[in-house]
């Protein structure tokens, strides 16, 4: 029987050992984390040269955000064990979800450690988005680069490339640093040729912005040749082709009435090119007023403003008036926004959606001045986009994804951006990827011809409309 004892006792604790670690794999495959906590620590007492429960344990810890912990842990098991691959890539984690926790410049050095202990396609890209953060955008930028080399499928770089370098790209312009600027232009022109579509939306805002500060006629129409080698049938093309043609050279003073004249054509053409192998859009009706009172229409469909043909033929300039049709109060200079009738007048959505896009932040021009930055309003609704620009200075009173009923207060009516005198640009866009307007139509409204006969009526505005929003 002695015998029988001294053979039974070490199956005995081996059988004690063994179900406190299945019932710990157990908790760790149904994500019981804090049972497992729990029994990984009781293990580990008995247990510490059990280097898989110093990594569990960290995985446990990790999972209940105790992240200090979890790192403390995770260091003094790499004293143990310094090439431990399950205790490097733990501890690396959970430096990557603290480092999530902290602002940017704080979480620097967490993630250069993580990166370091853990190699993984996630962590390289936090620690790139920290540098961009941080408002380090070359060294953004080059682990950007890097990462989309090292991981060419991943999204996270795939995306994170060109908005970097938009941001680079935007710090060199804030520095007005020219030749840099020209350089992002043509990397910018070559990712667009290279990646086989246009549709590549930060590239293409480096070159409008880029070709915009520059104002060199020559570049310019040497990148637009080279993009239209790549893209011949590409009605965006087109479209911004004749957009920035006039617009870049608008900002410097250096248009006339023949380049506004070309680059309407152009805008055209691309009207053309993109509804020629589709159904022509129905009109979008019933919409509330944007304004109310007593608004003139300056710009129709498709008018002769530059900037309501091609892709934005469909968008309307309304400017506030008085019962003679004057724009701003009489004897007035004209020198002030606040002689203007529509300076700080109130807009408001057309239809209940969600506010989807705003930019705010630029100056209001004094009355003459033009700039090419406005201060706008996007709002989704069901099927489609609605868009306000020119919007006042600090005048926004609505946020990004904030809810609104057709008929709420969206902001006030400035002059900024592409304006000289206070004005309301409104526009309906195609709920899509490609930025194109719509056609159409209000709610019925009193309409005042120019010759004074008045109609109430739902049909498209005319320039010299005047139209009473109620």
């Amino acid at each position: 029987m002695k015998y029988l004892v001294l053979l039974l006792l070490p199956v005995g604790f081996i059988i004690s050992e063994k179900p406190l670690a299945e019932k710990i794999t157990d908790n760790l495959q149904k994500k019981n984390w804090v049972e497992a906590d729990r029994d990984l620590a009781t293990y580990l007492k008995d247990n510490p040269e059990k280097a898989w429960a110093w990594s569990s344990r960290c995985w446990a810890l990790e999972n209940l955000n105790r992240y200090d912990e979890a790192a403390t842990l995770a260091r003094e098991g790499l004293k143990k064990w310094p090439a431990e691959t399950k205790l490097r890539s733990a501890l690396g984690r959970v430096l990557l979800k603290k480092a999530e926790t902290l602002p940017a410049e704080n979480a620097l050095p967490f993630l250069k450690e993580a990166a370091e202990l853990d190699p993984r396609e996630y962590t390289a890209f936090a620690l790139a988005r920290a540098y961009r953060n941080a408002g380090n955008f070359a060294e953004a930028l080059l682990l950007m680069e890097k990462g989309t080399a090292q991981y060419p499928e991943s999204k996270n770089f795939r995306d994170g490339l060109p908005f970097t370098r938009y941001q680079f790209f935007k710090n060199l312009r804030a520095k007005a640093d020219k030749p840099g600027i020209r350089a992002q232009i043509e990397i910018a022109q070559k990712q667009l040729i290279d990646g086989k579509t246009y549709d590549q939306y930060y590239y293409k805002l480096i070159l409008r912005f880029g070709l915009r500060e520059l104002a060199d006629r020559k570049f310019f129409e040497s990148i637009y040749a080279n993009l239209f080698a790549a893209y011949p049938n590409e009605p965006a093309l087109y479209d911004d082709y004749g957009f920035q043609l006039y617009a870049n050279f608008r900002i410097h003073d250096k248009a006339d009435k023949m380049l506004r004249e070309t680059a309407i054509s152009w805008r055209r053409k691309a009207y053309e090119m993109y509804w020629k192998d589709r159904p022509l859009p129905k009109p979008v009706t019933g919409l509330g007023f944007p304004l109310k009172g007593r608004a003139i229409i300056w710009s129709e469909f498709g008018g002769s403003a530059m900037t309501h043909n091609g892709f934005s033929q469909y968008c309307y300039d309304f400017a506030a008036v008085d019962e003679r049709r004057n724009i701003a109060k009489p004897g007035s200079k004209r020198t002030q926004n606040s002689d203007y009738f529509m300076f700080g007048k109130p807009a408001y959505a057309v239809a209940d959606g969600e506010v989807t896009g705003l930019i705010s932040g630029f100056p209001d021009n004094e009355p003459g001045g033009f700039a090419g930055d406005a201060n706008t309003i996007t709002i989704k609704h069901r099927g489609f986009l609605s868009f306000y620009a020119h919007m006042k200075d600090k005048g926004t009173v609505v946020r990004e994804g904030q809810k609104v009923r057709k008929g709420d207060l969206l902001g006030y009516v400035g002059n900024s951006g592409m304006s000289s005198e206070s004005h309301l640009h409104f526009c309906i866009n195609a709920d899509s990827k490609d930025d194109i307007t719509l056609p159409f139509q209000f709610v019925p409204a009193s309409i005042e011809k120019k010759d004074g006969t008045k109609r109430r009526s739902s049909a498209f505005y005319k320039e010299d409309d005047v139209v009473i929003f109620e």
